[in-house]
C-alpha cells in the first residue's frame, strides 16, 4: 500500500502546531474605578503646562462639561415643573371635592339623613338614640 493512501494522507509527522507570537489579548479590568475629579483636574493642568494640550483643547473639554451639566439641570428643572403642575392639579381637585361635600351636607335634608343613618346603623339603634335625646 502506498503512503498516500494511508489515513494521514502521506503526512507522517503528526499534526502541526500553530502558534501566534504577535497576538496578545488586551487586559480588561473588570473593576471600574471612579474617577477622582481633583486628580483629573491636576492631570489637565499638568498636560497644559507640559504642552500636551492647548488652551483651545481645555476650552473644548470645559464646554463639553458645561453642556453635560446644563442638560442635567434642564432635566431636573423639567421634572420639577412637571411635579409642581401635578401638585397644583391635585390641589384644585381636592378643593373641588371639599366644595362638593360641603354643598351636599348643606342641601341634604334631615329626613334623608335619618333614613341613611337607619340603613347604616339599623332602626333599633336610631330609635334608642331618639329616646335618649327626648329624655334629656
Amino acid at each position: 500500500m502506498s503512503e498516500l493512501n494511508t489515513i494521514n494522507g502521506g503526512y507522517v509527522g503528526g499534526s502541526p502546531k500553530v502558534k501566534s507570537t504577535n497576538f496578545k489579548k488586551p487586559f480588561v479590568d473588570l473593576k471600574i474605578k471612579e474617577i477622582n475629579p481633583q486628580e483629573l483636574s491636576d492631570k489637565i493642568t499638568y498636560w497644559l503646562d507640559s504642552g500636551k494640550i492647548t488652551i483651545e483643547g481645555v476650552q473644548i473639554i470645559a464646554d463639553n462639561l458645561q453642556g453635560l451639566c446644563g442638560n442635567t439641570i434642564t432635566q431636573y428643572g423639567e421634572s420639577l415643573q412637571s411635579l409642581e403642575s401635578k401638585i397644583s392639579t391635585l390641589d384644585i381637585e381636592v378643593q373641588s371635592r371639599k366644595d362638593q361635600l360641603s354643598s351636599m351636607a348643606k342641601s341634604e335634608d334631615l329626613a334623608d339623613m335619618v333614613e341613611t343613618l337607619e340603613t347604616f346603623f339599623g332602626k333599633d339603634k336610631i330609635q334608642n338614640i331618639r329616646n335618649l335625646l327626648k329624655n334629656q
